[in-house]
């Protein structure tokens, strides 16, 4: 499966990143530093933390808003 984010824009759940959540009529997923992977859904109210949360769960024109902060990615390691 391949995801693409049509629009990253910045704006002022329990779950792990591994599963889904049901976002069949959600177009727009919101995405916190202070949030929550695990208690987030992804709403502008209650926003998941991590982008790869909101690419796992976004589906076909879903525009990915990115709240203000510093995202850290998993480092991997070099082999």
């Amino acid at each position: 499966m391949i995801s693409a984010i049509s629009c990253v824009s910045t704006a002022d759940h329990t779950l792990s990143t591994n599963e889904i959540v049901d976002n069949s009529t959600q177009s727009e997923i919101y995405v916190s530093p202070d949030a929550s992977d695990e208690t987030g859904d992804g709403s502008s109210q209650n926003p998941f933390k991590s982008l790869e949360c909101a690419i796992k769960n976004s589906k076909d024109d879903t525009t990915v808003y990115l709240n203000k902060g510093n995202y850290i990615g998993e480092k991997k390691p070099k082999y």
